[in-house]
């Protein structure tokens, strides 16, 4: 498949008060995947984290053929972040860094089937979708708050935006995996954490609302000037994916479809 449907763009910056950017994002509109990163564990410790699981997703996509089938590019996904997950584990023991993790999310299109995404989740970064008025949260944060359902500014202090998973901090980390509907004329956002921080829920709503005509670039340019207009509290990355008129759906033969539930209980 060819992802012409497809138009995206990034952006990350410091914001307005920390003195690293332990952020990190890539995103490739050849290959019809984005992805985000939200290194924890300060300096060092979460720039590398964030670097890490992202060059792993670029690596992984890299390496994955054309003719992949979309379980396939998936489980490349989930074993890129399990790779990630070792080597920052072992960055913070050699380097006596016991809280070095990061967040990831990546939403990935399926290459047979336009209509349909796959979002990869851990911690708190988040992927939303504008659809006509209606702005939604794809994700489900990884975090005591949300688990026990409850707002961060209910839980004592000491609890707020505290993660219950994260990249690099456990053995094996547990990726959720949301299946995405996707329409023409869709817009979604992969963010971190440092955007919905600063911009609320309806102010958000009615900054894409107003601007989705505006090219990829310049409405992930429009967030980042809002964002940081509001002092941002931490580092902000933001992608922008904006879906045009359908493809046809792939023509898939039995082998095509035999592959694919393979790859499907392999990286169950």
């Amino acid at each position: 498949m060819t992802w012409n449907h497809l138009s995206m763009a990034m952006l990350t910056d410091i914001g307005n008060v920390r003195e690293n950017n332990e952020d990190a994002g890539c995103f490739d509109v050849s290959r019809g995947f984005c992805a985000v990163a939200d290194g924890v564990g300060g300096g060092a410790a979460g720039e590398y984290a964030s670097a890490t699981v992202i060059d792993a997703l670029k690596a992984a996509m890299a390496a994955t053929p054309d003719d992949a089938t979309p379980e396939e590019r998936i489980g490349a996904m989930k074993k890129a972040i399990a790779n990630a997950n070792h080597a920052i584990a072992e960055y913070a023991e050699t380097h006596l860094q016991s809280n070095s993790g990061t967040t990831v999310v990546a939403l990935l299109f399926s290459p047979w089937h336009p209509d349909e995404a796959t979002a990869l989740h851990v911690g708190d970064s988040r992927v939303y979708r504008l659809r006509d008025s209606a702005l939604t949260a794809l994700t489900q944060d990884h975090t005591i708050a949300a688990e026990i359902g409850v707002s961060e500014s209910e839980l004592p202090r000491i609890y707020r935006d505290m993660l219950t998973q994260a990249v690099g901090m456990v053995s094996d980390c547990d990726v959720e995996r949301t299946p995405v509907n996707v329409r023409a004329d869709d817009l979604f956002l992969v963010c971190t954490d440092g955007l919905f921080k600063a911009l609320s829920p309806d102010h958000l709503k009615r900054l894409l609302c107003t601007n989705r005509g505006l090219p990829a670039p310049d409405l992930a340019a429009l967030l980042m000037q809002e964002t940081l207009s509001r002092r941002a509290p931490d580092n902000v990355t933001l992608g922008i994916v904006k879906v045009g008129a359908l493809p046809p759906a792939r023509k898939t033969t039995p082998d095509d479809i035999a592959r694919d539930r393979a790859a499907y209980h392999q990286h169950l």
